[in-house]
């Protein structure tokens, strides 16, 4: 299991806690132990301090070392806790998202027959991806990556705002290829970069790691499912290195 995982982090939290743990207890024994040896130790004294003050002494000292470690193990384990939210956050989120994702998919009962129905399959989606990244607007492109055409295109955009899909469809096919389009517009891709085709999604802003990661999935799977329409339509060239 991957650390990155909520599975995997809540793993690590608790190493952290049993390291920490472990070495308290061990500061701890050795503490008692020089506690009571100590009387034994300085039975006839040392210097100008009699046995009993400097038992006092070292005894005062021992105590102000277990005050200060027990202080510093207390906020150890404060941080041991946050992780541990933490950890129990993300794997919250990822719930969310799964659900999410199938909510997306769960109203597609049928493969597309052809691009009219593929584009209503797309507006579906892009209208999910607009609630769940909590965005304005939202538009898919698919894209030849070959001659970089677009072969389909769909804007959604929630009531009450500014319609920007002349100036969101302006996006050069070329720059979202490479990736390259301008900071204050997000960009989410499909993974699979041997394949003829790809899948882009513009955003009114960039997405945080766990939204990204959502709308990376969905639009994943849209891939697949555009791949598959593209073999029912006879399509046997689907990989850029195939010739």
């Amino acid at each position: 299991m991957r650390e990155g995982t909520g599975i995997g982090r809540i793993k690590k939290v608790y190493r952290d806690f049993a390291t920490l743990e472990n070495l308290y207890y061990s500061i701890f024994v050795i503490l008692i132990i020089t506690a009571i040896l100590t009387p034994y130790a300085i039975e006839n004294g040392l210097g100008i301090f009699a046995a009993e003050d400097l038992e006092v002494i070292l005894i005062m000292s021992q105590l102000v070392i277990a005050f200060y470690v027990y202080s510093l193990y207390k906020k150890q384990l404060n941080i041991v806790h946050e992780r541990l939210g933490e950890a129990l956050n993300y794997i919250g989120e990822m719930n969310v998202q799964v659900q999410h994702l199938k909510e997306v998919f769960s109203e597609i009962d049928k493969y597309p027959d052809n691009y009219n129905q593929f584009k209503k399959v797309m507006k579906l989606v892009v209208e999910k991806i607009a609630f769940i990244s909590d965005c304005s607007w939202a538009m898919l492109r698919i894209i030849d990556k070959e001659n970089l055409k677009t072969l389909i295109e769909n804007f959604y955009k929630k009531p009450g705002v500014l319609d920007i899909s002349l100036q969101v469809s302006g996006f050069a096919n070329k720059g979202l290829v490479e990736s390259r389009i301008a900071k204050r517009w997000g960009l989410v891709k499909s993974s699979e970069p041997k394949l003829k085709i790809g899948l882009y999604c513009i955003l009114p802003r960039k997405l945080d790691l766990s939204q990204e990661m959502i709308v990376n999935k969905i639009i994943d799977n849209l891939e697949m499912m555009f791949v598959v329409f593209l073999l029912r339509k006879g399509e046997k060239r689907l990989f850029l290195d195939e010739k």
